[in-house]
C-alpha cells in the first residue's frame, strides 16, 4: 500500500483547510467487523445549495489511510467549495470538478479525529437523485501500513436528506 498510496498523496492539492461541520444525524447500514465504507449524505437546501458530506466508516479496524473519488453529474451539481477537518491529515484535488470528479485522501499514524473526509457545497441546477453522484474508496490501509483487502471495502452508502 505504501508504494501506491504515498505518491498519489504527494500529488494531491489541498483546496481548503477550513474546519468541516458535522453532518446532521443520520443512520447508515451497520458494518461487519474489519470492513470499511464511505458514507455519503447529500442535504439539498431550499436556497438551491446542496451540502454533501463524505464520511469514512470503519469497524474493528484502525483506519490509517484511504484514497478515493467522488463523481457527480456536472449538469446537476456545480462545486462551490470543499472543506475538510483541520487535522492536517486530509487532502483533496478538486481540479476535475468541472468534469464531475473530486479526488480525496487521508492518512494518519494514530487515528482520525473525525469520520468526516470532506464537505462539499454545490449549486444545484435541478433536482438531485442518487444516480447523479457516486463515491468510491480505491485504497484503504490500517495504521500499521497494511492494505485492507478489496473485499473488505464495501460499496458506498448514499443518502439524500429530504
Amino acid at each position: 500500500m505504501k508504494t501506491r498510496l504515498l505518491p498519489l498523496l504527494g500529488l494531491l492539492l489541498v483546496a481548503c483547510t477550513k474546519e468541516a461541520t458535522e453532518p446532521r444525524a443520520t443512520e447508515f447500514p451497520p458494518l461487519e467487523d474489519g470492513t470499511v465504507r464511505v458514507n455519503v449524505l447529500a442535504e439539498p437546501l431550499a436556497s438551491g445549495i446542496t451540502v454533501t458530506t463524505l464520511m469514512i466508516d470503519a469497524k474493528s479496524l484502525e483506519l490509517g489511510a484511504y484514497q478515493g473519488r467522488f463523481r457527480f453529474d456536472p449538469e446537476v451539481l456545480e462545486l462551490i467549495e470543499v472543506t475538510m477537518p483541520e487535522d492536517n491529515y486530509r487532502l483533496v484535488n478538486a481540479n476535475g470538478a468541472a468534469e464531475g470528479e473530486i479526488r480525496f485522501a487521508g492518512f494518519t499514524v494514530t487515528e482520525f479525529e473525525s469520520p468526516v473526509a470532506l464537505v462539499m457545497r454545490f449549486k444545484r441546477k435541478r433536482e438531485l437523485r442518487l444516480k447523479d453522484m457516486r463515491a468510491e474508496l480505491e485504497v484503504v490501509g490500517d495504521i500499521l501500513g497494511a492494505e485492507v483487502k478489496r473485499e473488505r471495502i464495501l460499496e458506498p452508502a448514499m443518502q439524500i436528506a429530504r
